[in-house]
């Protein structure tokens, strides 16, 4: 297996993808077929997380947090995790705000990690 690297020059990768092909023992379709997995439960998370934030449901963000996390790290999305480590901080604080304020943040961070994947499959063809 060859090693990814990122499409552009000084990028640093959102995501750890050789380890996320190793975690997958090495099965390119196990990974699109996770990736795709990912991609329609992050959009009902991230739907999640904006209500909870907006009606400041402290625990319905945490809830949310906690799985949204969970997936991230499974497809070792580092940065994107330690996002919503730091907007579950500010809710368990009770400040909606800040939390908030990281929520764009986060989509782009998500988004960038997933074209990423599909970019980096495409170039080695997948």
């Amino acid at each position: 297996m060859s090693s990814i690297k990122p499409q552009i020059k000084n990028e640093k990768p959102p995501v750890n993808l050789n380890c996320l092909i190793d975690k997958l023992g090495g099965n390119n379709k196990q990974v699109v077929r996770c990736l795709e997995i990912f991609k329609t439960d992050t959009h009902k998370l991230l739907e999640a997380i904006e209500t909870s934030l907006k009606n400041k449901d402290e625990q319905g963000s945490k809830n949310s947090f906690h799985s949204l996390r969970g997936m991230l790290l499974t497809m070792e999305m580092r940065k994107a995790a330690s996002t919503v480590a730091a907007m579950e901080v500010f809710v368990e604080k009770e400040n909606f705000e800040n939390s908030q304020n990281l929520f764009s943040a986060l989509t782009n961070e998500i988004e960038f990690a997933v074209d990423y994947i599909e970019r980096s499959m495409q170039a080695d063809a997948w």
